[in-house]
């Protein structure tokens, strides 16, 4: 019996180098935006990271939503003193602050009796994801399940990706990386974000972070769902 063919995604429309060397862009510019905002990075991120977000979205066949709300990040960024900036970083990912929006996969998925009992394998997991991938944290940083931590290894995964497929180093070397990409989606970054995105809207008003907060949750959804991850 004939099957019907599945359609293709925003995402598989684009030619495969093009759309890993966008997808490598945006992870990498929402973990700069999830990490502490020290002067140098700060910096980087609104001289070279913010401006290319919008064509890297639009790039990938991201809703015109979001490549609009990645445009607004930019100018609001920018706006806001970096003191302020330093001051509501903590005071929502910092312990010392308050820790309105735990910034750390077990803490804000495992949240309930069951869920914490499986908290130590949730954090061996990610970590063993990294190692599969010849990446360790330093120590003395964060946790390996820190949402910086895990958009830098989504960025790295897109990475190599684009190696492969650049080098010509065959389907087997392109579908290892693109299969690992699907599975942390789904087992780790793609349900972790979605709960960090509700809650930072929810817990700052100050807009680059509730901004910030939105395209994290827009792009790791739209993102899942066009690597079938979802």
């Amino acid at each position: 019996m004939a099957t019907a063919e599945p359609t293709p995604t925003a995402a598989e429309a684009v030619p495969p180098g093009r759309a890993a060397f966008h997808r490598a862009r945006v992870y990498r510019t929402l973990a700069a935006l999830y990490r502490a905002p020290e002067p140098r990075a700060l910096g980087h991120l609104k001289e070279a990271e913010l401006p290319a977000l919008p064509e890297a979205l639009a790039g990938l066949g991201a809703p015109p939503a979001l490549v609009a709300l990645a445009g607004q990040l930019l100018p609001v960024l920018a706006q806001e003193p970096p003191e302020e900036l330093a001051r509501e970083y903590d005071r929502l990912f910092e312990a010392t602050g308050g820790l309105a929006c735990p910034p750390h996969e077990t803490t804000l998925v495992a949240d309930t009796p069951q869920e914490g009992l499986t908290r130590t394998f949730r954090m061996a997991d990610v970590a063993g994801f990294y190692r599969a991938f010849g990446v360790e944290m330093r120590p003395g940083t964060e946790r390996p399940d820190h949402i910086a931590a895990e958009l830098e290894f989504a960025h790295l995964l897109s990475v190599k990706e684009l190696v492969a497929l650049e080098r010509g180093d065959g389907d087997e070397a392109v579908a290892v990386c693109r299969d690992a990409s699907r599975s942390f989606l789904r087992d780790h970054l793609h349900p972790f974000a979605l709960r960090l995105a509700e809650r930072i809207p929810q817990a700052s008003a100050r807009p680059p972070f509730s901004l910030a907060g939105r395209l994290l949750g827009g792009f790791v959804d739209f993102d899942a769902r066009a690597i079938g991850a979802v």
